[in-house]
């Protein structure tokens, strides 16, 4: 996860798909999906981990 947030850091866009929410954590942006669709979306206004 160091990496992915230094590269973030450094400009580049990350898309990771995970069941575990210690890792969406890192993210800006979280979207929960079911069945397919989307049911939440959750966009942080600060962004440090």
């Amino acid at each position: 996860m160091s990496l992915l947030t230094e590269l973030n850091e450094n400009g580049t866009t990350i898309v990771m798909v995970t069941h575990s929410p210690a890792y969406a954590e890192y993210s800006h942006r979280i979207v929960h999906l079911f069945d397919g669709h989307v049911v939440t979306e959750n966009i942080k206004e600060q962004f440090h981990v």
